[in-house]
Formats: C-alpha cells, structure tokens, sequence
C-alpha cells in the first residue's frame, strides 16, 4: 500500500509527506462531502 501510494505520488508530481501531512492537516474540517478534494491529484470538474 505504502509503495502504490508513493508511485502514485510520482506519477503525478506530488511530495507523499507534505500531501499526507497536508491532507491530515485539512481532514478534520473537511465537509464528508467535498472528501474527494482530499484525493491525490483531484481536478474539480470545473477546473478542468
């Protein structure tokens, strides 16, 4: 799990420490709604 969560991070161009210590961060007042913004390399719809 770990090694799929760190390729993943470089496929995209991400840090994994600072995105998880970042997503930890945020996850406690994220809205259970918006939960997918907190995704590795989410694009809104809109954005796009």
């Amino acid at each position: 799990m770990i090694y799929t969560f760190c390729g993943t991070c470089k496929a995209k161009g991400i840090n994994p420490y600072e995105w998880l210590a970042d997503t930890l961060n945020k996850i406690l007042s994220q809205p259970v709604n918006r939960i997918h913004g907190l995704l590795q390399g989410y694009i809104p719809k809109n954005d796009v």
